[in-house]
């Protein structure tokens, strides 16, 4: 692993109009680990329940954060609305190395996700464009499950 590089960690969620009752503990255990936070709202509602615990988090409060307002029924499909929140995110951060993290509003994170947003992706060479938070867990529960 090389020296660290200047990065910006931003998180991309979506969000309907379906209840999200983890979304407020989804914020506030990424809110360390991200420089950044940009939401798409694709309920097509302006009185979306949803959009009180983004504007009670820490990251909104900080000034930290981005919402784009759509509505699912005329994107064609999430994919749509991931790229929306590509589109702004680059236009946010255009002269920047940049590290997007693609977080769902069930997802509650431990401090681990600080430690490789803040540590392990700076170092990491420019040649690297993703990487698989899922897979390293999945293959040690094999390896242990697996192997003699």
């Amino acid at each position: 692993m090389q020296a660290s590089l200047p990065c910006k960690i931003v998180a991309n969620v979506i969000i309907g109009s379906r209840p999200e009752p983890f979304f407020a503990s989804c914020l506030a255990s990424v809110s360390r680990a991200v420089d950044f936070l940009i939401l798409n709202d694709n309920s097509g509602s302006p009185d979306n329940p949803n959009l009180i615990p983004f504007r009670e988090s820490k990251l909104h409060k900080q000034g930290k954060t981005a919402l784009i307002q759509s509505n699912l029924k005329s994107l064609s499909g999430l994919d749509e609305a991931r790229n929306l929140c590509l589109l702004e995110t680059g236009r946010r951060f255009s002269d920047e190395p940049v590290w997007v993290l693609y977080l769902d509003a069930d997802e509650v994170h431990t401090n681990g996700l600080e430690m490789i947003t803040r540590k392990f992706l700076p170092r990491l060479s420019p040649e690297v464009s993703a990487v698989d938070g899922y897979f390293l867990p999945i293959h040690s529960v094999f390896r242990l499950l697996c192997v003699p």
